[in-house]
């Protein structure tokens, strides 16, 4: 036991443990990679929905002044 983690050494495995752990983490970080750049564009576009709803509802108000 190594900091939680059960170590197993398995003979003539470790190149395919090695691949299939660097195919799942290169998916992951993909992953991570568009939840980021997503993330990063939720707060100016709800900020331009916020502005344009102000507008609109000033707009609707002086129009029927």
């Amino acid at each position: 036991m190594y900091s939680g983690y059960n170590v197993v050494k398995v003979y003539n495995g470790r190149n395919k443990a090695v691949s299939q752990f660097n195919t799942l983490n290169e998916g992951l970080f993909t992953c991570s990679r568009k939840s980021q750049f997503l993330s990063g564009l939720m707060q100016p576009i709800m900020g331009f929905i916020r502005k344009f709803k102000l507008c609109c509802s000033v707009y609707s108000t002086v129009q029927f002044l």
